[in-house]
């Protein structure tokens, strides 16, 4: 959904140029609007993060260590 400016690419001109191309570009802020947007309805309501934090220890529970 967004580019993922890490390390190296994390640059003051980088940051700017995304940030201006997600301004101008009509598309580029479409796509990511409806990306986000998509994102914010499989986590749910408030607690998404206590929800997946429940679910990883369910798994880990089933799971036996040899």
């Amino acid at each position: 959904m967004v580019p993922e400016l890490i390390q190296d690419d994390f640059t003051p001109a980088r940051v700017a140029e995304e940030t201006v191309r997600f301004l101008t570009d009509r598309d580029v802020y479409a796509r990511t609007r409806d990306g986000l947007r998509s994102v914010r309805e499989k986590l749910g309501g408030p607690g998404a993060s206590g929800r997946a934090a429940e679910a990883v220890l369910a798994v880990a529970r089933r799971t036996r260590v040899p």
